[in-house]
């Protein structure tokens, strides 16, 4: 990681009331500092400050990682939701933002 250069990376795409988390990601010489957990609790707050009652998410079912934070993080498993259709690598999760 150089001066200057991005360590951690995340998105919200906002809809009707529920917004799509996108983009997760921190490099790989950064992880295991809690920069995921952060990046997630700020995305939270910008959603509920947005108005956002619902969180969801698609991943692959091979992020273990990911996944473990998310479930740590109060999402549950959902199926496609959106644009998505059925897919044998993705999981769907949501979170109720209070």
């Amino acid at each position: 990681m150089g001066a200057g250069a991005p360590t951690a990376t995340g998105a919200l795409a906002l809809n009707d009331g529920w917004a799509e988390l996108k983009r997760m990601w921190v490099v790989p010489q950064a992880r295991g500092r809690g920069l995921s957990k952060a990046l997630l609790v700020a995305l939270e707050t910008r959603a509920r400050d947005a108005g956002i009652t619902w969180l969801r998410l698609e991943t692959g079912i091979a992020n273990h990682e990911a996944l473990g934070l998310y479930e740590r993080s109060g999402f549950v498993r959902i199926g496609p939701f959106g644009d998505y259709r059925p897919d044998p690598l993705s999981v769907f999760m949501e979170k109720r933002l209070s």
